[in-house]
């Protein structure tokens, strides 16, 4: 792991044209030494010279850049700093004394080449020597496993503080903990500022984000999230999903049997299932639920028949039992703070619940139900 002791450690190798008036008053002694044939004298101050290269060397020796772009950009600093160290290593050194003068003729030139073109670019290295991979941000232990610069990762961070700081003023700190990824838009599905995630207890913080007008909103919803899941007894999320059940017209648990019950009869084809029901709201709603989901109203469709052939007890877990998701309604939307808040309980209650935080407007249908799990 790379830690801020390497700003310390490298601090005399961020000058790289000191490295090169450096390199230029060892490489006249070092060929004088070779004029007069004194190949002991020249390797050691040959020696001795990649000594003092050596921090610019090995400066990114601890640091794997993931990122595609950034690889591309370092390909050729990687080569280079390469060129830096390869000459001095010790096996190259052990030859005798006529190959060892000629190998340390040859590399010299090398080595100052890559000396210069390092000079061209060493406003881009400046910004590596403070990768730390893993680092205490307050709370937060952040995971920089791409390697992002400090210069990427400052105004994130300051937007997770911002978000942590509105939720704490709420009353809801306790949600402020915990494991930061710093990733890439592809983790997080696009350019999304961040994500959370359930499984492992953890906030993914997209630092490439493009929309970072709203990245506290983003940042509060998805502790939201952490709120719901791990803060929340299990009585508290189901008097929620209850409230929220009722008002976006779910139908009871009594009436989903009865549909699945056609359901069998009918072979799962829900077009023939439909003539089993007396209801005829539930018939329409149990064709639109498999228009909906399943890519058709007849047993033809293809997911369908992948139903069918799973068998009655995967329908019925997926159909009758998801409590929780409430996929089979009315066709009555429930009242939300946003559109987004409908696509499921979990959503909603995120939503809600940036609102909350962030003072904005929620409808008193609305309200009623946070207060339930708050």
């Amino acid at each position: 792991m790379l830690a801020t002791r390497v700003a310390f450690r490298y601090r005399l190798a961020l000058n790289i044209r000191q490295n090169l008036q450096d390199y230029q008053r060892a490489r006249k002694l070092i060929e004088e030494a070779l004029r007069k044939e004194d190949i002991p004298l020249a390797k050691k101050l040959f020696v001795g010279l990649g000594q003092r290269l050596d921090p610019l060397a090995t400066l990114l020796k601890d640091v794997t850049i993931q990122r595609s772009d950034e690889q591309r950009k370092l390909k050729n600093v990687k080569q280079w700093l390469h060129q830096l160290s390869y000459p001095f290593d010790p096996k190259n050194l052990s030859s005798d004394l006529t190959e060892l003068g000629y190998w340390i003729s040859h590399t010299l030139d090398t080595v100052g080449e890559s000396l210069k073109s390092l000079a061209r670019v060493q406003s881009r290295l400046e910004g590596y020597t403070n990768i730390e991979r893993s680092f205490q941000h307050g709370p937060y232990t952040i995971v920089n496993k791409y390697g992002y610069t400090p210069a990427e990762y400052e105004t994130p961070l300051s937007v997770l503080d911002s978000a942590s700081e509105a939720c704490k003023k709420a009353g809801f700190g306790s949600v402020v903990y915990g494991e930061v990824s710093l990733v890439t838009p592809r983790q997080v599905g696009g350019s999304y500022a961040g994500m959370y995630s359930q499984k492992t207890d953890s906030i993914f913080l997209n630092v490439e984000a493009r929309n970072r007008f709203d990245w506290v909103y983003t940042l509060v919803h998805e502790l939201g999230h952490r709120y719901w899941y791990k803060k929340l007894s299990g009585a508290q999320r189901e008097a929620y999903e209850n409230a929220y059940a009722a008002g976006a017209g779910a139908l009871s648990l009594e009436d989903r049997e009865d549909m699945f019950q056609a359901l069998v009869k009918a072979n799962f084809g829900p077009r023939k299932a439909a003539r089993f029901l007396n209801n005829p709201s539930l018939a329409a709603t149990l064709l639109d639920y498999f228009k909906d989901n399943y890519a058709g109203t007849g047993s033809s469709g293809k997911d369908l028949a992948q139903a069918h052939a799973r068998g009655e007890q995967w329908v019925y877990r997926n159909f009758v039992r998801p409590k929780r998701r409430y996929v089979i309604m009315a066709n009555k939307p429930p009242v939300t703070v946003t559109d987004y808040a409908t696509t499921n309980v979990g959503e909603d209650y995120a939503e809600t619940f940036a609102h909350f935080v962030l003072k904005k407007t929620i409808p008193p249908k609305v309200m009623e139900r946070f207060e339930l799990a708050k």
